[in-house]
């Protein structure tokens, strides 16, 4: 007995240690972002390009993503590609050639969807072993791992180390992390042929409109997200008026606010449900925009970044089960339509904000995550009550 209750125990450090990894493979190349623009000499333009190279091969892939983990099984996908996503982020800091480089992040790309759908997909299957909510604490330890990720590289990077060696260090590293992750993670009866036992149900028309719901709320998490990440420290300095110094600390106002908000979130969650504890977070995001478009200085500006980065904390998880859990859509087909639309609308986010915020000003941009916090509410309550219908 007591192995039966430590097997889901341990598969849950498992794949924690697999979201961790995830996210420290990429996060410890960015810091080095500066080194690969001057070894090839790059216009601001062409560094634009290298940057954006991973972020279109993952909308190019993460439809497949269901496939993919029905055919080879959502852990085992999850591990492998996170060792060939370390080997081909190596190989993009150590090419020659710039097309090499953009080809690299481009495939790395291609991969991450996939192998995100699939830790997605097994945590939430340890979450149902378990009998209580464990994926905000999951999308918290990928944030520790982006951090973690970040300072080895910011570190690497300040020592004067040349890019290539570090991250073919790295990718030494956290492979062999990935491989312990996915030995850990393993549960009775592992889920290669989940397909077997269930049929389709529905078109890709009716998935589509099935998962189109969450695929929003995940989108107004991420664009909530977007905004923290890319136009806080801009917003705060710019709009705000504050010094480059305290500008920045908007970022991290918003990063450590997220952090936060999924450590507590699944308490919050077993304690008031997915829909409420969603809606909550709407609600947190709505206030957030309001604030921080009506800041007169920088205090209250901060004050509306730490509510917007608690209020997007739970939306993404929250998708993510919601979608899981629909009935008709074969076996991980859910989670990776939700990842597949979550990432389209990831990678307009900052366009859209820099045409508002180019036509009417950065205080006019906060409008964007008002409306996300507004469709987060309005989602929660219609789809993610206590039984809401699941079915088209």
């Amino acid at each position: 007995m007591s192995t039966t209750r430590s097997r889901p125990a341990r598969a849950r450090v498992g794949v924690s240690l697999q979201f961790f990894t995830n996210a420290a493979v990429v996060a410890t190349l960015l810091p080095h972002y500066p080194q690969l623009k001057d070894r090839f000499d790059l216009s601001n333009s062409g560094f634009g390009l290298m940057v954006v190279a991973f972020a279109v091969g993952s909308v190019l892939t993460a439809a497949c993503s269901g496939w993919v983990l029905r055919r080879f099984g959502a852990m085992r996908v999850a591990t492998v590609g996170t060792v060939v996503v370390s080997v081909l982020v190596a190989a993009a800091a150590s090419s020659p050639w710039f097309w090499l480089l953009f080809a690299a992040l481009f495939l790395a790309g291609t991969i991450d969807p996939v192998l995100d759908a699939g830790q997605n997909v097994h945590g939430l299957r340890i979450e149902r072993a378990l009998g209580r909510s464990i994926i905000n604490s999951l999308h918290a330890v990928w944030s520790l791992g982006a951090v973690v990720g970040g300072l080895v590289g910011a570190w690497t990077a300040g020592l004067g180390l040349p890019v290539g060696p570090v991250l073919v260090a790295s990718a030494v590293v956290w492979s062999c992390v990935a491989v312990l992750a996915g030995w850990l993670a393993r549960l009775p009866g592992e889920d290669d042929h989940h397909s077997a036992g269930q049929e389709r149900t529905t078109g890709r028309r009716g998935a589509l409109l099935l998962v189109a719901p969450f695929a929003a709320l995940a989108v107004s998490g991420t664009l909530v997200e977007e905004i923290g990440n890319s136009w806080a420290a801009l917003y705060t300095r710019d709009a705000l008026g504050a010094a480059a110094g305290v500008a920045g600390l908007a970022y991290v106002a918003a990063y450590a606010a997220q952090f936060v908000g999924r450590l507590l979130g699944d308490a919050v969650t077993d304690r008031l449900g997915r829909g409420r504890t969603a809606a909550a977070g709407g609600v947190l995001i709505t206030a957030g925009a309001l604030v921080t478009m009506l800041a007169p200085g920088v205090p209250a500006g901060m004050v509306g970044f730490v509510l917007l980065g608690l209020g997007c904390s739970t939306l993404v998880p929250a998708a993510f089960a919601a979608a899981h859990d629909l009935r008709g859509l074969p076996y991980g087909a859910g989670v990776g339509l939700v990842t597949w639309l979550m990432r389209a609308g990831f990678l307009l986010t900052s366009p859209v904000y820099g045409v508002v915020a180019d036509s009417a000003g950065l205080r006019a941009g906060m409008v964007l995550p008002l409306l996300a916090g507004v469709a987060a509410v309005l989602i929660s309550v219609r789809w993610l009550r206590p039984g809401a219908s699941l079915t088209p």
